[in-house]
C-alpha cells in the first residue's frame, strides 16, 4: 500500500508543488533579508560622494568673509559624522570599509581641518592637500559600493539557485 501510494501520481505532483513552494518561500525570505541589509545603502552612498564636493566647496569658501567656511566645516563634519553613514559602515560588517571610514575621518580631524582653524587660514595649504584627500573620500565612497553589490549579488545567487532547483524539480518530476 505504501509502495502504490508513493508511486502515486497524485503524490508525486503534489511532493513537486510542496517542494517549488519551500523554494518559492526561501527566494522570497532571501529578496527580503538583502532589501532589509540594503536599506540606506543608497543614502550612505550619497552622503559619502556629497562629502567630495563639500571638501572642494570649503575650498572655494576660504577666502569669502564671514562664517560661510565655518558653516560648510559644519556641515561636512555632520555629514561624515552622519548616524545613517555610521549605520551602513557597521551593517556591512567589512573591516577594510570601516577602516577607510576611520581613516577618512582622523584624516579630516588631524590633517585638513586643523588648516582652517588658524588664524589666518592656510589656504594653500588645504588646496594643496585637498586632491589627495578626495582621493581617499572616493576610496570609500567605491568601498560603500563594493559593500552594496556583494548583497546583490549574494541574492542573485540565492535566487539563481532556486530558480535551477525549480526547474530541476519540474523536469524530474
Amino acid at each position: 500500500m505504501t509502495d502504490r501510494f508513493s508511486r502515486s501520481l497524485v503524490f508525486r505532483t503534489g511532493l513537486t508543488f510542496a517542494a517549488i513552494v519551500l523554494l518559492a518561500l526561501v527566494s522570497i525570505v532571501a529578496s527580503v533579508v538583502v532589501a532589509d541589509h540594503m536599506e540606506g545603502d543608497a543614502g550612505a552612498i550619497n552622503v559619502a560622494g556629497s562629502l567630495r564636493m563639500q571638501a572642494f566647496r570649503i575650498g572655494l569658501l576660504i577666502d569669502r568673509p564671514g562664517t560661510e567656511v565655518a558653516m560648510a566645516v559644519a556641515d561636512f563634519e555632520s555629514r561624515l559624522g552622519s548616524a545613517g553613514l555610521a549605520q551602513t559602515v557597521d551593517a556591512a560588517g567589512d573591516a577594510h570599509l570601516a577602516q577607510a571610514w576611520q581613516r577618512l575621518q582622523a584624516r579630516w580631524r588631524d590633517d585638513m581641518k586643523p588648516l582652517l582653524s588658524t588664524n589666518p587660514v592656510k589656504r594653500d595649504e588645504y588646496l594643496a592637500r585637498v586632491n589627495d584627500f578626495v582621493v581617499d573620500v572616493d576610496n570609500f565612497v567605491r568601498l560603500l559600493q563594493y559593500a552594496s553589490e556583494e548583497k546583490i549579488r549574494t541574492l542573485r545567487v540565492v535566487q539563481g539557485l532556486t530558480m535551477f532547483l525549480t526547474l530541476a524539480l519540474v523536469f524530474a518530476a
